[in-house]
């Protein structure tokens, strides 16, 4: 077994593949500017069928890119009965030597752009922008993928490139970054939203909740039978989804505006997941679960709120927070003025 070192003044060995692994150390991939200005962004060209790319720099596996004026790549015709996904990027080829732009065609009918190529010792790939070109037509629907170098470390991208972790949709952080390392940390704009690599998921690690939800209009329930949970049907349900932390623990936070008729009120969230999880916060059960807030009588209009800390969730899973009602006795009430809030635990 050899070891190695460099580069030092004798050193007569720095290939390539040694000066792309030091340079890369120094510089994310990315483009070189601040977020949101206009270095290589791609525009549709007047003839609406091909972009221009404005000029800029940008650094690619420890290897500097420039462009000093506006570049027009073009997107071949589509023949195919339906829209065709394409993606435009910066490519490192260690065989020409050279980064280039170039334009990737998807398939006809297809939902995602084509996948980026990152090879740790052959091409690598980064994303400035998709589309779809239209069968038989031009361009549509470009979406800005351009990812920003910062110099605290992380990578900014728009919000509209990333359309959420956990989604049926095929835009998340893992299809922008596909050879992401443990630690990577991206920032969304202009939402704040940001996510960190822990190497199996991407976790969402700024101050904001994981879900936050909420309705103003009014679910009705009335006692009987009495202390049946309910969740509303059709557009009164309250519910969402979040991705579980790290910690696989959350605090959950249900509340609700009531207008009662007597009887006693009750709400909670209800958690459910893969494997069968399934987890109803009751008011007769303190433990982890929730711990309810309610009143008895009269037409006044109060608060009811649970609040109650969820663990032993999968971490990186999807979980579906619902808000549930119940009442015991009177005439019924109506919930309104409904929220639910899920937070790192």
């Amino acid at each position: 077994m050899a070891e190695w070192s460099g580069p030092f003044s004798d050193t007569t060995d720095m290939s390539e593949d040694r000066w792309r692994r030091l340079m890369s150390l120094y510089a994310l991939d990315g483009i070189d500017a601040s977020h949101g200005a206009a270095d290589l962004k791609a525009t549709a060209a007047g003839d609406g069928l091909s972009v221009n790319v404005a000029a800029g720099f940008a650094h690619v596996q420890g290897a500097l890119y420039h462009s000093d004026g506006t570049i027009n790549k073009s997107s071949s015709a589509n023949g195919g009965g339906s829209g065709r996904p394409d993606r435009l990027v910066l490519k490192y080829d260690p065989t020409g030597n050279e980064i280039v732009l170039e334009v990737k065609e998807g398939t006809a009918g297809g939902t995602s752009a084509p996948a980026l190529t990152q090879n740790a010792t052959g091409e690598w790939e980064i994303p400035l922008a998709r589309w779809v070109r239209s069968a038989g037509g031009g361009i549509t629907g470009l979406v800005d993928e351009r990812q920003f170098i910062s110099r605290d470390g992380r990578v900014v991208i728009y919000d509209d490139a990333h359309t959420g972790e956990g989604s049926s949709s095929v835009y998340t952080l893992s299809a922008l970054f596909p050879s992401a390392r443990k630690g990577l940390t991206v920032l969304l704009m202009p939402s704040g939203n940001e996510y960190r690599y822990t190497g199996t998921f991407w976790e969402r690690i700024d101050p904001a909740p994981l879900l936050q939800s909420e309705k103003a209009n009014a679910v009705q329930v009335n006692g009987t039978p009495p202390d049946v949970w309910r969740q509303g049907s059709g557009s009164d349900v309250l519910s969402g989804t979040f991705i579980a932390p790290s910690s696989g623990a959350v605090r959950v936070e249900g509340w609700c505006m009531i207008r009662t008729n007597g009887g006693t009120c009750h709400t909670t969230v209800r958690i459910t997941g893969p494997g069968g999880f399934d987890n109803l916060g009751e008011p007769d059960n303190n433990n982890l679960k929730a711990r309810e807030s309610t009143f008895a009588g009269g037409t006044e209009r109060e608060t009811a709120a649970c609040v109650y800390r969820q663990s032993g969730l999968t971490p990186g899973s999807t979980y579906t927070a619902t808000m549930m009602y119940a009442v015991n006795g009177g005439s019924g009430a109506a919930f309104d003025l409904r929220k639910i809030i899920v937070e790192r635990a």
